[in-house]
Formats: structure tokens, sequence, C-alpha cells
């Protein structure tokens, strides 16, 4: 009778031990002498009986699915009385939070473990840049800026720009560059004499060069010019003809050079 009297006092006691604390225990407890967990989910099916809102029958099924991917990670397992239980948080925006932290960890854990089956792809290697000869490169730098010239709004770019009439430019631009520059460029009149006065031709040896003073350009209109001028706007609309354009040029220029290389 003592011992049964000894029983009935550790009951009173468990009774008031706090709710998520208990369940906790009980989940270890019924880990380790069931291992089917029979208690866990019959624990989980009364708790669904009685939720009263969408969330919590939401947040439920997202616990018990949790439980079935990651079973064994038992320091990741939260009980599902203990997520949806208001009482045990301060207030309703805290208990948000946590319903969401359980949720993505629970897809976290999901995805986590299909990534890791999954296996791993090797990257390719970029393909080699494609070299033109001198004269094919020169072509396809012409027939670029020939497209860009008939396009409106180009003016601003024909030319090099009148440091007279734009004050500020050259302070503001450390390297300026314009399509006649460039096309001066692709016709080999960059000639400068070093040191030794030895003449360096400094025309276009790949279309990468050509593309990098393009590029140079339309960063020195972006830095000096607003988005909304004219300006700015008409240097964006080209920026866009030009990188379409491009692409398609030096594809064009490729399946002729390959011809070329191998003809029928």
């Amino acid at each position: 009778m003592e011992m049964n009297g000894d029983q009935e006092k550790n009951g009173e006691d468990e009774d008031d031990r706090d709710e998520m604390e208990k369940d906790d225990e009980g989940a270890d407890e019924s880990e380790r002498e069931d291992p089917d967990n029979r208690q866990t989910i019959e624990r989980w099916r009364v708790f669904v009986e009685t939720v009263d809102t969408p969330a919590k029958l939401s947040l439920a099924v997202q616990l018990f699915e949790r439980r079935v991917i990651a079973h064994g990670e038992s320091d990741d397992y939260v009980d599902s009385e203990e997520a949806a239980d208001p009482s045990d948080h301060h207030h309703h925006h805290n208990h948000h939070n946590h319903h969401h932290h359980g949720s993505s960890n629970s897809h976290h854990l999901a995805h986590r473990d299909r990534d890791a089956k999954k296996p791993q792809k090797r990257k390719a290697d970029a393909p080699p840049p494609v070299v033109f000869p001198t004269d094919m490169n020169n072509d396809l730098c012409r027939a670029m800026l020939d497209e860009l010239e008939c396009q409106p709004g180009v003016g601003p770019f024909l030319e090099p720009v009148d440091l007279d009439l734009v004050p500020g430019y050259r302070e503001a631009i450390a390297n300026p560059i314009d399509m006649a520059s460039i096309r001066n460029r692709i016709e080999a009149q960059w000639n400068i004499p070093n040191k030794r006065n030895i003449i360096i031709n400094h025309s276009y040896e790949t279309p990468d060069d050509f593309a990098a003073d393009m590029e140079l350009m339309f960063n020195n209109c972006r830095t000096f010019n607003e988005d909304d001028s004219p300006v700015g706007i008409a240097g964006a609309t080209l920026h866009k003809f030009y990188h379409k354009r491009w692409r398609q040029l030096k594809y064009n220029f490729s399946k002729r050079l390959k011809r070329m290389r191998h003809p029928l």
C-alpha cells in the first residue's frame, strides 16, 4: 500500500509539470521503449482531433512529416503541442515565428536528404573563345558599328565628346571612347610609336578586344549621364541592341569560319 501511495504522489507531481516538458520526456521514453513510436503517433492523433484552427492542423501535419523524414535526429524534433500551444509563448507573434521556423526546418531536412542522394554534376568547361583571322575579325567589328550607327539616338556616341561644350567630362571620365575612335582602331589608324620609335599597331586582335571598348563607351555614358536623361535613355537602348546583335553576328561569323575551314 505504501508503494501505491508513492506512485499516486508521483502521478500528481507529473500532472503539475509543464505540458511541453512532459511531452518531450514522453517522446524520448517512447523512442527508447517502442521502436515504432506508437505512443508518439497516438499522441499526435489525439492532438489532431482537438485542434481548433487550420493553422494548428497544418503545423501538426508538417511536424509529423518531419518526424517521419528525420527519424532518429531527436535534437531537431519539436513536439506538436509545444509548437501549437499559445500558452507556452509570451504572445501570438512569437508563436507565429516559431511556426515558420519549424516549417522551414522540415522542408530543409527533406531537401537536404534528397540532395544528398543526387549525383553531383560536373560543370562543363567553358568553350575557348573563337579566334578569327585578322581580316574577318575586322569585318565583324565593322558590321557591328555599321548597324549601331543606323540606330536612333546614336548621335552623342559617334564622335569624341566636345570638352568645351561639356565641362567636367574629362574630370569624371578617365578613359573616353567613342565610335569614331573605335572605327579608327579597326582600320589600324592607332599606330603609336613607342620609346624606340617603332610603330605599334593597336588594331583589335579578337572580338573580345572590340567588345571591351564598346562596354567602356556604354559604361562612360552611365557614369556621366542620369538614367532618365535623353543621352542616358539613348545609351541604355543602344546597349541593349548591341548585346543582342553582337551575339548574333559572332555566331554568324563563327559558322562562316567553320565552313571556310571545313568546306563540303
